[in-house]
């Protein structure tokens, strides 16, 4: 299952998910047997489950004019957002206060 995560802050997500998903470091990582890998994009793997970190994300890119200077602002989303792929008792101690529904993600897992 795939769950949509968005806490006010990295630090509030990072403080929802220590020990869950975030180390003794403060770092995201998913525990699986001791085993953890960064990922090139900003999140971690492990056998079963994957944490997907957006951090903010953006609804509107910017335009960025011949110039260098931008002509229209991004447009960011409130909040610090991740996406975490696991099974049923992971996904059962995730805080609730975190979960949030989205309908059209902006990103997705390959599996869908």
């Amino acid at each position: 299952m795939t769950l949509h995560l968005k806490a006010d802050s990295e630090d509030q997500m990072k403080a929802e998910l220590f020990g869950l998903l975030v180390d003794q470091e403060g770092r995201f990582i998913v525990a699986a047997e001791g085993f953890t890998m960064p990922g090139d994009q900003g999140g971690w793997i492990e056998e079963g489950f994957a944490l997907d970190i957006i951090g903010q994300l953006m609804l509107e890119p910017g335009f960025l004019e011949d110039d260098g200077k931008m002509s229209k602002q991004p447009r960011f989303a409130e909040g610090f957002h991740a996406n975490l792929l696991c099974g049923e008792q992971l996904a059962a101690l995730i805080p609730d206060e975190i979960k949030i529904e989205v309908n059209q993600p902006k990103r997705v897992f390959a599996n869908g």
